[in-house]
């Protein structure tokens, strides 16, 4: 980044929102992240609870 940029993003952001912003970014990459490995589980938790992967989805959204 160059100093002139630089200057820019810490005249706009101080340190404090900085890692506020930093925060909030990696509580939705976790929960997005939740979100895409919870989809290949549904079977073989449905095949535990002997529900269809379709009737567990609409539980765990509903």
């Amino acid at each position: 980044m160059s100093v002139r940029l630089s200057a820019i993003v810490h005249r706009t952001h101080p340190p404090s929102t900085r890692r506020s912003m930093l925060l909030v970014g990696g509580g939705v990459l976790a929960i997005s992240i939740a979100a895409f490995f919870r989809v290949p589980l549904l079977p073989m938790i449905g095949i535990d609870l002997g529900m269809s992967a379709t009737q567990l989805g609409l539980v765990t959204t509903g």
